[in-house]
């Protein structure tokens, strides 16, 4: 019996050449309600799956959490730019879990 070596990219392997190595320009902020981080814990996990917050900060006016973060899914900024605003979006699955999408404002 032959055993062949699977030799096809991982899909996040050929993104970039360097793994996301412009990961660190991949940067956005966005902001999430105090009620419902407590409310809907669950789609809160699903949208911080693909983000790595390097700062948040909870505002008493809004009561909200301000989050600074990068992902892949953000556009790139280049150094010195303010980092752009992102709003994020739930849609029901027909299977009736959620999948989640960011726009930028």
């Amino acid at each position: 019996m032959e055993i062949k070596k699977n030799t096809e990219e991982k899909p996040e392997e050929k993104d970039s050449p360097n793994r996301f190595a412009d990961l660190q320009r991949r940067i956005g902020k966005f902001s999430i309600r105090r009620s419902f981080l407590y409310d809907h814990p669950e789609k809160v996990m699903l949208l911080m799956q693909r983000v790595i917050v390097v700062r948040c900060e909870l505002l008493h006016l809004g009561d909200m959490f301000e989050y600074v973060a990068i992902s892949p899914d953000f556009e790139s900024v280049p150094e010195g730019q303010v980092p752009p605003e992102y709003d994020g979006f739930f849609s029901r699955k027909e299977d009736g879990s959620f999948s989640f999408r960011w726009v930028k404002q």
